[in-house]
């Protein structure tokens, strides 16, 4: 019972923290520490680690022992970030870099802790459930556009705040949280749900609908192009390892229908233009002019790098060194949305960009070998395919590639926040360590 306890209490907290790492930032409102959602975050870190002392002391589990070249990868590439703060002129917040700490406590304790085949499954739909939860605040702000505004500004910090109003108020629908690489576990996690009941057979098609309408609500371009090849690509997996059947992918062709048709039509009648328009390219200042506005952030993010290329300006700095640019004046129908003297959050919109400002040329470098490694390991591993009674392995592993690739496709024309490291960190090491450790817990088991 102890055990069970224990390591209840151990799966839990990292549930949450995966949780944490997908979600917006926002405040606890709470009269007490801590206040934010990255206090919270360094509170369970803190927790985690004991928990997992215990583990370890009472012999509650088994740990995996050996060190691959990724891991090593990762400490570099965190220590090199911390140089970079350190040689660095002026630290401007230390936040980044404390949540890139947190995310490397979260790589660490996943990498080394052997899970059980429960534990894992419980892990995953909690990042499942987190990506029907964003989707459920998109359709929120779509009809409840006013409060959705006022509970940002209330809930939210800085910059994020005002990105959510600035983009509701030019038309578009912000995800509070990275529903791009989150939304393959509702996907996958699907799967461990028995559809013989009614009830789970309605959950299924209304989350299903739920996460295709926030994507296509949203107005934004590359995402929604990025979902649409990912979800392509977890369907063919997903039917070439025999996880689902074509008939399963019919069945789904309706949902789909009426998401597409649902959120395009919302977003014409709230946002008063959809993606076919941002596609087609109806209006050409929006839709080409503030594209192409890019290039001049990429050239921001050039010459960032240029002040210091090996060592990069410190990780979190990026913003603090770049001239925040003037917000465009949109008309329509019921005349300006915002002042035209507002000011956009600024970013690189590109995130190996900003590594490579933010870390200068050896973060970079290292941050790239490390992805390459781990990419080409789910590859492989999910490519052999099932063998033998490992069928749910290749499923954990097909969604860490697709979310993986979400990011990747993600990180082309926008940046991830920083929180997002805590669940990215974890997936990197799900992917190396997920794949072998389901043999070593099994005799452990037997043993007890």
């Amino acid at each position: 019972m102890n055990k069970r306890v224990i390591r209840t209490i151990f799966i839990v907290l990292l549930t949450i923290q995966n949780t944490l790492g997908i979600v917006n930032t926002f405040s606890t409102m709470l009269p007490i520490p801590p206040r934010t959602s990255i206090g919270v975050m360094t509170g369970i870190a803190i927790l985690l680690v004991g928990v997992s002392a215990w583990i370890y002391k009472k012999r509650l589990g088994v740990f995996n022992k050996s060190i691959q070249l990724v891991d090593f990868l990762l400490l570099l590439y965190v220590c090199f970030q911390a140089v970079s703060l350190l040689i660095s002129p002026t630290i401007y917040q230390l936040t980044s870099f404390r949540i890139l700490l947190l995310a490397t406590v979260q790589y660490g304790l996943t990498r080394f802790t052997v899970f059980s085949s429960k534990e894992k499954k419980i892990i995953l739909i909690g990042l499942g459930a987190t990506a029907l939860a964003v989707s459920l605040a998109s359709v929120f702000q779509v009809f409840f556009r006013d409060t959705a505004i006022a509970l940002a500004r209330k809930l939210l910090f800085g910059d994020a705040a005002y990105g959510v109003v600035w983009e509701l108020l030019r038309g578009r629908v912000p995800h509070l949280g990275n529903l791009t690489i989150a939304f393959p576990f509702f996907f996958g996690s699907l799967l461990f749900i028995r559809r013989s009941s009614l009830m789970s057979r309605c959950f299924v098609a209304i989350g299903t609908l739920l996460v295709f309408f926030a994507f296509f609500v949203s107005n934004f371009r590359w995402i929604t192009l990025s979902f649409v090849f990912c979800t392509g690509e977890i369907i063919l997996l997903l039917l070439k390892f025999r996880h689902i059947k074509i008939s399963n992918v019919a069945g789904q062709a309706t949902i789909l229908l009426i998401a597409l048709t649902g959120g395009l039509y919302f977003a014409s009648t709230v946002s008063h233009y959809n993606l076919i328009d941002r596609l087609l390219i109806k209006d050409f200042d929006r839709d080409v002019t503030i594209s192409i506005g890019r290039l001049y952030l990429y050239q921001q993010a050039a010459d960032v790098f240029m002040v210091s290329p090996v060592v990069g300006v410190g990780f979190g700095n990026y913003s603090y060194l770049v001239e925040p640019i003037i917000g465009v004046d949109y008309q329509n129908i019921i005349g300006s949305l915002y002042s035209e003297t507002d000011k956009q959050p600024i970013s690189s919109h590109n995130e190996l960009l900003t590594i490579l400002a933010e870390g200068g040329f050896v973060s970079f470098f290292l941050f790239i070998w490390m992805n390459i490694l781990i990419f080409k390991l789910l590859i492989r591993q999910v490519w052999t395919g099932p063998v033998g009674n490992q069928k749910e392995r290749n499923l954990f592993l097909i969604m860490f590639l697709v979310s993986l690739t979400a990011y990747y496709l993600y990180g082309m024309f926008e940046n991830t926040a920083p929180n997002n490291f805590i669940v990215i960190f974890f997936i990197y090491a799900a992917s190396v360590t997920w794949s072998k450790s389901d043999s070593v817990m099994s005799n452990f088991q037997k043993r007890k």
